[in-house]
């Protein structure tokens, strides 16, 4: 399929031409008078009809501009019009390819990337479980030109990265290192989990400091004396007991009740 033109170019005018140059000879002397014009408070009127007449004149080249324009455009934007009716045709049928074989390139870099952390899950060990392996995941591992052996490598030297930077957390022996490993862990920044120990151990301080000085402990009271002191010679005479059983019988024949009465008689000290 060959493009082939029928349309003469060369009869296209190669300039327009008009009277520029008596236009721009009048324009400089006219406006000569504008370019030092200094307007007064009386002159205010005049120089704003001044400047519409101006406008009016700049309109008018505008326009004629623009028509000028317009007749030379006219035969190429039929063209462009064709033109990009027939590289339409061209793109549907290129998207239709690029729908299928997206298809087909899609399942590959699934495949892939199965692949990938297939190998991370075996070489991390205990990682994976804190670190996922979309932290580690670069998007560029799975073009075409990303070679499975050098991904490998690269995982490997981050794998070892993140050991080291884990030991030397734990060679901090700090109190906060559930905390700094925390951070770590969700950024993969031995900086950020250094300064979240920082930040901890300043808040402590700070905290510790807050803290009011304790109070002394209250002195124990003074012993309170004892006097020896002697049983008395006085005894209290024991309280003097009767016991004295009333009687009560009847004429009836029932067997008669016998109460005994205790009566307590106290002989009180003299």
């Amino acid at each position: 399929m060959e493009f082939k033109i029928s349309t003469d170019l060369t009869t296209i005018p190669q300039n327009i031409i008009f009277n520029f140059d008596e236009l721009k000879t009048t324009l400089d002397t006219n406006l000569e008078h504008y370019r030092s014009l200094v307007v007064t408070e009386d002159a205010i009127k005049s120089a704003k009809s001044d400047r519409a007449k101006l406008n009016k004149l700049k309109t008018a080249l505008e326009d004629k501009r623009k028509e000028i324009k317009n007749q030379c455009l006219e035969p190429y934007n039929a063209f462009e019009s064709q033109i990009k009716q027939l590289t339409g045709m061209i793109t549907e049928a290129m998207s239709a390819i690029d729908t299928q074989t997206k298809g087909f390139e899609d399942v590959e870099k699934q495949k892939k990337q199965e692949e990938i952390e297939r190998f991370w899950l075996h070489n991390s060990k205990k990682l994976f479980d804190v670190i996922p392996f979309g932290r580690i995941f670069n998007p560029k591992w799975l073009n075409k030109t990303a070679a499975l052996p050098d991904i490998m490598s690269e995982i490997m030297k981050t794998i070892e990265g993140i050991n080291a930077d884990l030991e030397t957390i734990d060679s901090l022996e700090s109190e906060y290192k559930l905390q700094m490993k925390d951070v770590y862990f969700s950024t993969l920044d031995l900086s950020k989990a250094i300064q979240e120990n920082k930040r901890l151990t300043e808040m402590a301080r700070k905290l510790e400091e807050s803290k009011p000085e304790p109070k002394p402990a209250p002195e124990p009271p003074p012993p309170i004396p004892t006097t020896n002191t002697e049983p008395s010679s006085e005894t209290v005479p024991a309280a003097n007991t009767s016991a004295s059983a009333v009687d009560f019988s009847n004429d009836s024949g029932v067997t008669p009740i016998h109460l005994t009465i205790y009566v307590l008689n106290f002989i009180p000290v003299l």
